[in-house]
Formats: structure tokens, sequence, C-alpha cells
């Protein structure tokens, strides 16, 4: 991966103006067409170069790429027709991808013209009795029949609900989460299309591209609840607390202020911690209820009556990445203690007295064999490895 150095280095030997935002160098586009108007600057072609990966994307002409691919487009500066190669290796699969979401979008039918069992169904999967239909049409979510393929590679068509993401301009829809309308299925419940590609922030379409501030959530439901009960723009991560794609990033520069409502499970606060690194730690805040009977997200709130509000607007800073606190730990601890299922390691199965005594191997944790020689550390280190090197631990 590049360093910040290199990339300003490499940045500035081009003549190409930039200046630092949150989590991106923003530079002024050398892809887009017009280049001859010497006096351009940042905000005339808003480019965005990730400092961590290096990874880039314009909001003007919606080139992307990895770093690499960007020096190689940029080595030759008088190349006039450089853009326009680019564009045409990006093309052919941009366009399938673009004409297959489109195909996806168009035959889906909005929320309000749809009948009364499919919203009874919808509100009684997803526990969503609190949220009324105006706000599903805001954030245009849609119903549509889709295909999925089993873990045997049969296709079956499945009801679901279209969750559209727009482009960094918010004018077209370039990719949609489909989730399965269906309370009983062991397979997958829901896809994406296009399948590698564009992943995008649910509900950034219906933010004010002057704001801030934005809470940001990890389900859509979640952020539909925190737009109707409260003046805040709210978004949702494309794949919630599993990740946060690299290149959701750049639409999260305009926000001064980020707020993090993720839950109060381990998994989701470990998230916050992580995310947030990634973010910014200085721009970021975190909605942690406390008290008994705490809503579990902002969606539980809704549906429990809480005061959305309040909890959002007495969010309080993330600490600092090297700094805790004593109150911070002892939570931290506890929260081990009361949810040890859910932080407990890959179990070993030949070992289960081990397992009572251990929970498992875990990430990032150091345990300490000792005894006195010949007392087997060596082999029974060696058949614990060998235990989960079979089950496809590395």
């Amino acid at each position: 991966m590049p360093s910040v150095k290199q990339m300003e280095h490499f940045l500035s030997n081009r003549r190409i103006l930039f200046e630092h935002g949150h989590t991106s160098l923003i530079a002024s586009c050398p892809f887009c067409i017009k280049k001859e108007n010497a006096s351009m600057n940042v905000k005339d072609h808003t480019l965005y170069i990730n400092k961590t990966t290096g990874s880039y994307l314009c909001r003007k002409c919606d080139v992307s790429g990895t770093w690499q691919k960007f020096k190689i487009s940029c080595q030759d500066n008088h190349n006039k027709d450089s853009s326009r190669v680019l564009s045409l290796e990006n093309n052919p699969d941009s366009i399938t991808d673009l004409g297959h979401v489109s195909q996806i979008w168009n035959a889906s039918t909005p929320i309000n013209k749809c009948s009364d069992e499919i919203w009874q169904q919808l509100t009684s999967q997803f526990q969503v009795h609190g949220l009324n239909k105006n706000i599903l049409e805001k954030f245009e979510v849609r119903f549509t029949e889709h295909e999925f393929k089993d873990v045997k590679g049969n296709t079956k068509k499945h009801n679901c609900i279209v969750f559209p993401w727009y482009d960094v301009n918010n004018s077209t829809v370039k990719g949609v989460k489909l989730v399965k309308l269906e309370v009983n299925s062991s397979d997958s419940s829901f896809t994406i299309e296009p399948r590698q590609g564009f992943l995008g922030l649910f509900g950034a379409n219906t933010v004010d591209p002057e704001a801030k501030e934005v809470v940001l959530v990890k389900t859509e439901f979640d952020a539909m609840a925190v737009n109707q009960s409260t003046s805040f723009p709210a978004i949702s991560l494309p794949l919630g607390t599993n990740s946060l794609p690299p290149e959701v990033l750049p639409q999260l520069e305009q926000f001064e202020k980020i707020i993090l409502w993720f839950g109060n499970d381990v998994f989701s606060r470990q998230a916050c911690n992580q995310f947030s690194r990634k973010l910014n730690l200085n721009r970021c805040f975190l909605v942690r209820p406390s008290g008994d009977n705490t809503p579990a997200d902002a969606l539980d709130a809704l549906n429990s009556g809480s005061d959305l509000t309040s909890l959002i607007s007495a969010a309080q800073p993330i600490s600092h990445e090297k700094i805790t606190t004593f109150h911070q730990l002892r939570s931290d601890v506890y929260d081990q203690f009361v949810n040890a299922d859910q932080v407990a390691g890959v179990k070993w199965t030949r070992f289960p007295k081990l397992n009572s005594i251990l929970k498992g191997l875990r990430r990032g944790e150091v345990t300490v064999f000792t005894g006195p020689t010949g007392a087997g550390k060596t082999t029974l280190l060696s058949e614990m490895s060998l235990d989960l090197c079979m089950q496809g631990v590395c």
C-alpha cells in the first residue's frame, strides 16, 4: 500500500491540485475531459483518493480503481486521450452491470402499490410496526421477485424487498440489495447486484448535500427509524457491521460529525471501535444507551416508544485509540462475562475439556502453557494446532 507521503509526492509531481479530507485526499480529477481549464481547482472536479488503500473515485466522471491503476493512467501527462482510454477500459463491465441493475429496479414495484398481504408480511418479518409507508416511499424501498441460487446450484424465485444504492451524485440507482421476504429459509437471506461492483450507502440520496452531520446505522430499517422520528439524516452500511468497504468512505467525506448507532451487543461495539478508526476518531460519536431495558438499536427504540432524538443527542465522543477509561474497561469486561457465547473462539473438536477452560481459540489472544520438561506441552500444542487446521483455521 502507498503511504500518504508517496501519494502527495505523486500528485504534486503531476501538478494535480489536492487537499486533505477526513479519510481521503481530495484532488482535481485528471480523468475529466475538460483539461484545458487552467484555473481548475479542487471543487471543480472532485477525485477522492483513500489515504489508506490509495483507491480512487471521481464524483463527476464516475471512474474508480486502485492506486496502481491511477498511476499507470497518469504516467503520460501529455496524453489528451488518457481519460478516454480509462473510460473504455471500465465501460464494458460497468454498462453491463448498470443495465442489469436498471432491469431489476424498473421491474420492481413501489412499496405503496404493493398488496396489503405483502405489507403485513414485511412488517411481521422485520418487526417494523413503528414505521409508516411514507418513510419507506421516501427512501424508495420497493418490492420484486428475484432468482436466488441454493447450495446445489438450483435457482428459485423469491419475493424480495429492494433497497437502492445511488451513485455518488445521487442521480442513478447503481446497485441494489435484495432481501428475501420469507421467514423460514436456510439459504442466504439477501443478495447484492451487481455481485462484484458498487457498494453504496442506503439513504444517501435523502441527505442534504450541505449536511455536516449524519447518523450511521447497521440496517436499512434503522436508518428509516431515525429519519422518521428525528431531524437527523441517517444512512446505513451495505453489509451491516460485518465490514466498512473502502469505496463508501468518499461518500462520508462531507460530514464533520458521524454518529454511530450499531447496537449494544459485543460485535456491534467492536465494529464501532474499528470503523471509527477508519472514519477518523475526531468526528465519530457513539450512541450507547445505559440503564435497564435499553433499546438494542434504532428500530427497537422506535418500536418501544423511546425518544430517539434524546438518545442521539446524548451520543458521546469515541475515546482516543490509545487511551481507555476505567468505566469503558469495566463495561467491556462486563460485556464479555455476560455475553460469553458471543466472544468465544473456535472450539476444538477433540478437546471438550480445553473448550470449557479456554472457550476456544480467539484471534489476537495469547495463552501461555507451562509445565516441567517432558510434560507434553509441545505434543499438546501440536495436536491443538492440527485440530484447528483440520477445521480450516489459518
